[in-house]
């Protein structure tokens, strides 16, 4: 599994790749690594998002964040897939998934990985119309 699977799975907002590409990595690495990894990822398009609203262009985002071309385009395009309050909450669940997996909770580690990346993922549900 290629080490960007998980992060382009929850950037195109696909429940059962992320899941998936998780199984996938928790054979070689710690649900912590993982989670640790995706917050990275989180706050990369949190910041991404941010300035592409100022009118920075990729070139210009990868050059202020120092990271490559390729990586500021790709963050620019799954940051349109989530709002700046789902960012904010995302960042807030990995958040509380870092306490769970340094013993905040009963579940296995493995557990609160799967259920965080389910809720961070799926959009939000859409009220039936009254």
């Amino acid at each position: 599994v290629a080490p960007w699977a998980l992060s382009d799975a929850w950037g195109a907002r696909d429940v059962g790749a992320v899941l998936t590409a998780c199984e996938s990595e928790l054979g070689a690495k710690e649900p912590f690594v993982l989670a640790a990894r995706l917050a990275s990822h989180v706050a990369l398009i949190r910041s991404v998002r941010r300035l592409a609203e100022e009118g920075v262009g990729s070139r210009e985002l990868a050059k202020r964040l120092d990271v490559h071309e390729f990586r500021a385009r790709k963050a620019l395009a799954q940051s349109e897939n989530y709002s700046p309050d789902e960012l904010d909450r995302a960042l807030i669940r990995l958040a509380d998934l870092d306490a769970a997996l340094k013993g905040a909770s009963r579940l296995s580690g493995e557990l609160e990985l799967a259920r965080a990346l389910v809720e961070i993922t799926r959009p939000a549900a859409v009220p039936a119309p009254a």
